[in-house]
């Protein structure tokens, strides 16, 4: 048996505990670090890409986002979000498994529905967001990726900025 006693504000707690059953919550313990270690996660961003600036007059340039990741697939349930600022709704969401995507509002008359990343696997095919057509500088701002499953989650953030022509005041 081994007791445990600490002082909270002014306030004894002692705690007895059982030899096996520390026991079983140490090999419990031991057990998780071993199958899920923090450090050696399998889930990662391999590369980015957000463009710095963006002509939004140019109604033929693609702009495509893009966070690529390594992806253990014994893994459970990625999902991969995009958020534009500091909103919590983000602007688009993709869950590989049962293949389900969202497009907010604030993309959607700009994203390209029917883009797939060249070579993008049934884990990897609708990670990036293309915008086409003249954007408006309203779409300035920090894209964050988001990457989870049920062992971590990742992130990268980027600035873009989308200029135009210059109408009044130049």
């Amino acid at each position: 048996m081994l007791s445990l006693c600490f002082d909270f504000y002014f306030i004894k707690f002692c705690f007895v505990i059982l030899l096996p059953l520390w026991n079983y919550f140490t090999l419990i313990l031991i057990t998780r670090l071993l199958i899920f270690p923090e450090s050696t996660a399998a889930l990662h961003i391999t590369s980015h890409s957000i463009p710095a600036s963006v002509d939004g007059s140019n109604r033929s340039q693609a702009v495509t986002l893009d966070c690529r990741y390594a992806f253990d697939g014994s893994d459970l349930k990625l999902v991969v979000r995009w958020f534009h600022n500091d909103s919590p709704e983000p602007i688009y969401q993709w869950i590989p498994e049962p293949d389900v995507r969202y497009i907010g509002e604030l993309i959607r008359p700009y994203f390209d529905v029917d883009y797939q990343v060249p070579g993008g696997d049934r884990f990897s095919k609708y990670r990036a967001l293309r915008l086409l057509g003249r954007l408006p500088v309203t779409l300035s701002g920090n894209y964050t990726c988001v990457i989870s499953s049920i062992a971590a989650t990742v992130d990268h953030r980027g600035l873009m900025v989308v200029y135009g022509k210059c109408l009044f005041f130049c």
